[in-house]
Order: C-alpha cells, then structure tokens, then sequence
C-alpha cells in the first residue's frame, strides 16, 4: 500500500525558492497496488515529510533547515503539507519525501527543490588580513576580504552598503591611521584593494568591518613591517 504525492505529478514541478521562505503545498493520498485510494478514516496513521534520506537514513543534501507542521493524520487516506518552510545550502538539491511509520511505507521523492540566498544577516571574512608594511597598500594576497551571508550561511549578492573598516579599539595605539578604508561589494564580496594601515612596527593589530546595519566582524591578528625610508635620524 504505497504513498503517492502530488510532486509526482503535473500539480509539483520542480521549483526555485528563497532560502527560509514558504514551501509549496505539498498533498497526498494512500493507495493500494492498483491505484485505488485507501480509505483511512477521519484519524487515520500518521504521515510525515521529511528531507529525502538515504539508505544509511541520513538527509541528502546539507544544512538543510525544515520548519513548520511536518505531521499530519491522514483523513480519509489523503494528508496536506502547506505550512512548511526551507532553508539550506544554495547549489544545494533537496526534495521531500512522506513516510507513514506505523504502516511501513514511504513516498516517492518530490522534484528537487533549489534554493536562493536570503536577506543579508551578517558579515564573514573571507580573507584575513596579513604582515604588510606601514603606509603601504596590502598585497592582494594580504589584503582583508569579507562577504555579505544571509541566516544559512550563503553568499548574498544584492546590493549591500559600502563595507568600512576601523582599528580595532581593543588592539594597537591609538597613533595608527587607516586610509581608503571603504570597500562596496561586488558579487556578494567587498575587498580592501587600497587600505593602507599606518602605524607601529610589531603591534599586533586587529581590524573591525561593518556594512549599514549587519553586525561587525573583526580580523585574526597582524603586524607591521617598516615602511619605505623617509628620513635620518641622528643621535649623540
């Protein structure tokens, strides 16, 4: 006695959703091998939608977040998901399956579900900032580099606000100037290809990064090499 859903046939088709946003309906109906549907009853066993698993019962694809009402008894033989959402992994595929665990039975798989970022939440640096010299731009591969991620961790690559950077208040003297300290993102990434750090040699500095109203980041650790000769100094 198999479960058949609605993803099986022309009522769900495969479809592209904002991560955590609302799941389409998803409907089915307890059969026997012929097709007729079982009568259960008004409280017949109950159904449940899961993220499909494979044979070890492990879900395929990661990070996926399933929320909303995932239980429901069957009512003469048919059942409804409708107040479900999804977040997960973009690139990701998921697809849903029904199993009715007191009768032994699973459904077939939906079509694949693929996901697109969601609303920025926060800031992760991608690339930390390394040893440079005072008043001298970062090489590229020194340079800090941070992204736009929304509440799963995904690259967000609508417009965010311009990215600035400042010394960390809990790391170096006060004495240190930062220059082109502002950084707009382009495809979800914002790189500080001109900052300049201009300070003490052998301090170990931290840098704070913030963009419009997402929480501020800061960076592992670095310090300054001398920079280029500027003057003589004599002594006695």
């Amino acid at each position: 006695t198999p479960l058949y859903s609605s993803a099986a046939s022309d009522v769900y088709k495969r479809q592209t959703m904002v991560a955590g946003s609302s799941v389409s309906a998803i409907h089915l109906e307890l059969r026997d091998r012929f097709g007729n549907r079982v009568m259960t009853g008004v409280n017949g066993p109950n159904a449940q939608i899961r993220i499909k698993r494979d044979v070890s019962d492990a879900a395929v694809g990661a990070n996926s977040v399933l929320t909303g009402t995932q239980i429901a008894a069957l009512n003469q033989g048919r059942a409804s998901f409708s107040s479900l959402s999804l977040g997960g992994t973009v690139g990701t595929v998921y697809q849903f399956e029904v199993v009715a665990p007191s009768l032994g039975i699973i459904s077939p798989a939906t079509p694949a579900v693929a996901l697109t970022p969601a609303s920025p939440v926060g800031l992760r640096i991608v690339n930390q900032p390394q040893a440079t010299n005072s008043g001298a731009v970062f090489s590229p591969s020194a340079r800090p580099v941070v992204e736009a991620i929304d509440a799963y961790g995904n690259r967000v690559t609508d417009p965010v606000a311009n990215a600035v950077v400042s010394i960390s208040p809990n790391s170096g003297p006060s004495a240190a100037t930062l220059t082109s300290a502002e950084a707009a993102f382009v495809s979800g990434l914002a790189t500080f290809d001109s900052l300049v750090v201009k300070g003490v040699v052998g301090t170990n500095y931290q840098l704070t990064i913030a963009a419009g109203g997402l929480p501020a980041v800061t960076t592992s650790s670095f310090q300054l090499n001398p920079g280029a000769p500027a003057r003589l100094s004599l002594s006695t």
